[in-house]
């Protein structure tokens, strides 16, 4: 499939929904490995009792960074030319230096998310209700239904639950970059005030 739609220059629909799959399994192993490790930095007495060594903590960090650098690279690939977000194509032709740059800014806003979530998680675990994370996703995922649903396809508003779901070198973009600000800020505030 990616040689014909390379040959073809086209994008073969497979190809597509596995780049989605492999996104979602992306996000969903980062935030469940930096929420370990959230809960391990904040002394929750379930993770601590574990008593793991420094090479399993570093492994696993490793695999944080590694999973949101790949987000990262998702989230970017959203502004290249190749790339068409409800109807509308990148400006990135080609590696460059504001690529790597976007890459970098994409997957610290991902690496962002990922904390504040993780804060609002831990800072609202108790012995009585230990869901303050999956809650917090989905409330991401309904805020980002609520601000793009009227313009973007459903892949890409599940998205907007850890990145901004639109392109964020494109001016006329109908996803605005500033409904994914307030959205972050809102769960920044969140975190900050756990």
């Amino acid at each position: 499939l990616t040689i014909l739609s390379s040959r073809y220059r086209f994008t073969h629909t497979l190809l597509a929904d596995a780049k989605f799959s492999e996104v979602a399994e992306a996000a969903i192993s980062a935030l469940v490995q930096s929420n370990f490790l959230s809960s391990l930095a904040c002394g929750i007495s379930q993770i601590t009792s574990l008593q793991l060594g420094d090479d399993v903590v570093k492994s696993m960090a490793l695999s944080v960074v590694s999973s949101s650098c790949c987000l990262g690279l998702g989230f970017a690939g959203r502004d290249t030319n190749s790339a068409c977000i409800v109807g509308l194509s990148g400006r990135l032709i080609g590696w460059d230096a504001k690529r790597v740059a976007l890459i970098c800014v994409r997957a610290a806003e991902v690496s962002s998310r990922f904390l504040g979530i993780n804060l609002i998680h831990v800072a609202s675990r108790s012995n009585h209700f230990r869901l303050g994370g999956p809650v917090v996703v989905v409330i991401l995922g309904l805020s980002s239904f609520l601000a793009f649903h009227t313009h973007a396809p459903l892949p890409d508003v599940l998205a907007g639950a850890f990145a901004h779901p639109g392109q964020l070198l494109e001016k006329t973009s109908v996803l605005q970059t500033w409904k994914s600000v307030a959205i972050h800020s809102l769960l920044s505030a969140c975190a900050a005030l756990a």
